[in-house]
C-alpha cells in the first residue's frame, strides 16, 4: 500500500471566487511524481488551498484513507491558518510526518520555536529537498524527524 501525501497552500482570496491555484506544492509533487521510486511509493491524494473551515479539511483527508506525510508551503497571508492545520493534522494523525516550507520558515537557526508542530522545516527551494525526505520517510524505520532543519541552497 502506498503512503499517502497531502500539500497545502492555502491562498490569500480576493472576493468571493477568486482563488490561486497552489502552483508551490504542485511543483512539489511534479517533481516528486517524476521520481520512479517516489511515484512507486507514495500517492499524492490531494491539495488544501482554499481556507475553509479546518474541521472540513481534516474530515475530507479522513474521508480519502488519511495521510502520512502533510507538506505545508506557509506565506504570511497562510501562516495562522497553516499553524492551525498542521495542530488539527497532528492531533488526528499522530505519527504523520509533518513538513512546512515556503518564505515563513524563519531563517534563524531554530524555525520550530514558531512551528512547534512541524517535524521538518525547508529554507530555500523544495523540490529537491522535499524528495529526499520522502525517500527518507521510506527508510525511517521508526527514526524521529521532529527538530530537523533542511538548509537547501
Amino acid at each position: 500500500m502506498k503512503h499517502r501525501v497531502w500539500l497545502a497552500q492555502v491562498n490569500f482570496t480576493y472576493g468571493e471566487s477568486s482563488v490561486f491555484l497552489p502552483y508551490s506544492v504542485g511543483m512539489l509533487e511534479a517533481y516528486a511524481r517524476a521520481q520512479k521510486d517516489i511515484d512507486e511509493a507514495f500517492t499524492f491524494a490531494g491539495y488544501i488551498y482554499r481556507r475553509e473551515p479546518i474541521s472540513d479539511v481534516v474530515e475530507r483527508i479522513e474521508q480519502s484513507g488519511g495521510v502520512d506525510v502533510f507538506g505545508i508551503s506557509a506565506y504570511i497571508w497562510n501562516e495562522q491558518y497553516s499553524r492551525a492545520l498542521a495542530a488539527a493534522i497532528r492531533d488526528r494523525w499522530p505519527g504523520c510526518l509533518i513538513v512546512i516550507g515556503g518564505p515563513q520558515v524563519p531563517t534563524r537557526e531554530n524555525p520550530f520555536i514558531i512551528w512547534d508542530t512541524a517535524d521538518i522545516a525547508v529554507q530555500g527551494e523544495g523540490e529537491l529537498a522535499f524528495a529526499s525526505i520522502l525517500r527518507s520517510y521510506l527508510g525511517r524505520s521508526g527514526h524521529q524527524h521532529h527538530g530537523s532543519i533542511l538548509r537547501w541552497h
